[in-house]
């Protein structure tokens, strides 16, 4: 009981950030679409729905009230993800301010996006789960026939520049500086409009190279992103090559085979990449 409360206190500053409302992400925001599902039984409708997109990444927003929330963080495409703490994939459900979530560490349902339209730009699909109160663990509801209809979606516009970052199957890519940070770990992120390539890897103080699979951490590697779709490196390397302790500058170089995730069998050669920021 003590480690699942320690768990709680973590997720509800992350689900601050990430719940429904009114509140406009960075881009312009397209509504419509439709949401429907029954809870304990009881059916509830929702309209005027998006989906926010940015690396890699799907939030649901809404211009009125909502009482669902979902999200993915390990890539979009048509394909089913198991609702489970640290899967990637979130579910809540909020009812008169009492708030339903994950909690545990078993499949509590599952979310599958059953169509994305890249004409039209929107996502349909379907979802269940079974939630369970923050407040009181063994308060639940059960959420089922969850069904998403043609919400429209939105894909971040990045940052642009004239940068050289890297080739992506043998094409220059040019960009920005994004974010970028320190700590346990380095973070650092290249933005060029809708495409992104994100460097993650240990915290060092001495030259080193990291061989990209043997990372044990599934965060740290190479990713990339072009709109909605996430490419994660599974081999290549990432070189630190200099750094200045007093100016607190790191640079370096990475290259890598990216495959498409969530599902397999799309790949991009990132040759030649290069990097440098502070931190």
């Amino acid at each position: 009981m003590t480690k699942i409360l320690t768990r709680l206190l973590l997720l509800v500053p992350l689900l601050s950030l990430v719940s429904c409302g009114d509140d406009e992400p960075t881009n312009e925001t397209k509504y419509g679409g439709t949401l429907t599902a029954l809870v304990n039984g009881g059916i509830i409708s929702v309209s005027d729905l998006s989906f926010y997109i940015y690396q890699g990444r799907f939030e649901l927003k809404s211009r009125g009230s909502n009482p669902f929330n979902f999200w993915t963080e390990n890539g979009i495409a048509e394909t089913s993800y198991d609702v489970l703490r640290g899967s990637g994939a979130f579910l809540t459900y909020t009812d008169e301010k009492k708030f339903y979530g994950l909690f545990g560490t078993n499949k509590q349902g599952e979310l599958v996006i059953t169509e994305i339209d890249e004409v039209k730009m929107t996502m349909s699909g379907t979802f269940q789960a079974t939630l369970y109160s923050s407040a009181e663990l063994t308060d639940k509801v059960t959420v089922s026939n969850g069904v998403f209809e043609d919400i429209p979606y939105v894909i971040e516009k990045e940052g642009s520049g004239d940068t050289y970052l890297a080739k992506v199957d043998g094409v220059e890519l040019k960009g920005t500086l994004g974010d970028h940070r320190g700590g346990s770990s380095f973070i650092v992120e290249y933005d060029n409009l809708y495409k992104n390539i994100i460097l993650t890897f240990p915290s060092t103080t001495v030259p080193i190279t990291y061989d990209v699979a043997k990372f044990d951490d599934p965060y740290f590697g190479i990713r990339y992103v072009d709109g909605i779709y996430l490419y994660k490196a599974t081999s290549g390397t990432i070189t630190i090559t200099s750094i200045n302790t007093v100016n607190r500058i790191i640079e370096g170089t990475y290259s890598g085979l990216a495959e498409s995730t969530p599902v397999p069998g799309v790949t991009k050669q990132i040759t030649e990449g290069v990097f440098s920021f502070s931190y």
